[in-house]
């Protein structure tokens, strides 16, 4: 039995009256919610903590740099500007539970979200492919840069096994610095129950200046544990070399000799 045609005028009018009333229910909703956060008292905001280094920097580190090289422009005062994380896969980029798990351990280590690299070129001598995952890295700057530091400074790199202080050759002649860590679990945010591959990684410090003397005494100022340079510019632990055995002359040389060259001949025979 079809409807009449006031009845679908009727129902149409019926529904346009629940949409404007639900529209204005939706609207008058929305308003007191507005009034509700105004009227809200507003949440109490402590003074904002400057990073330790950072201040430390500002106030100590300039002074020094200034005073010790004669500096006179505070523009020309080695500054650091990033710190890059770089984490190769190796073996772990043919398994992705393994690259996810290593990505999320670098993105806790930083405290910001690593990104991932892919190759952009095939390489059949490593079985690589286009597109294929090979590592992570993330760039840290501002205040997150400072807060890692001091994280990497004050609590991973004392616990390096056999640490005897970082090396002083790891500049780039362009006043940055790279160090090398074996693995991932020096840092107090990974859990190591949950680690599934242990990985090293690369850390970068872009500094401003192009002086390599100059970000040495920076870093050093800040507190970096670096191992002290020679009076020739050499690293003293690769200074100390083992002492050679004395020389042996004369009728002690002959003595010497001999069993050695018995023993050849038994060896001969």
């Amino acid at each position: 039995m079809s409807e009449s045609k006031e009845e679908k005028q009727a129902k149409a009018a019926k529904a346009a009256k629940e949409g404007k009333e639900a529209a204005a229910a939706a609207k008058a909703a929305k308003e007191a919610a507005k009034a509700s956060k105004k009227t809200a008292p507003a949440e109490p905001q402590g003074p904002k903590i400057e990073p330790r280094l950072r201040k430390k920097y500002r106030e100590q580190v300039v002074p020094q740099l200034r005073e010790k090289f004669g500096i006179g422009n505070i523009m020309a005062v080695p500054v650091l500007k990033k710190i890059t994380l770089n984490m190769g896969f190796g073996k772990a980029s043919k398994n992705k539970g393994m690259a996810e798990s290593l990505t999320n351990e670098l993105s806790m280590i930083a405290g910001q979200r690593a990104m991932l690299c892919r190759a952009k070129v095939a390489a059949a001598t490593w079985k690589l492919r286009e597109g294929d995952t090979v590592g992570a890295k993330v760039t840290l700057r501002g205040e997150r840069m400072w807060l890692f530091l001091e994280k990497l400074i004050s609590v991973a790199v004392p616990r390096i096994r056999d640490f005897q202080g970082l090396s002083p050759r790891g500049f780039d002649r362009r006043g940055n610095y790279n160090m090398g860590l074996t693995e991932q679990s020096i840092f107090p945010d990974i859990d190591l129950d949950k680690v599934k591959e242990v990985q090293g990684m690369n850390i970068s410090f872009t500094i401003s200046g192009g002086n390599d003397d100059h970000s040495r005494e920076m870093l050093l100022g800040l507190g970096f544990p670096m191992r002290k340079m020679g009076p020739k510019g050499e690293d003293e632990k690769k200074r100390k070399k083992r002492p050679k055995p004395p020389k042996v002359e004369g009728a002690a040389a002959g003595a010497a000799a001999k069993p050695a060259a018995a023993a050849a001949e038994t060896k001969a025979a």
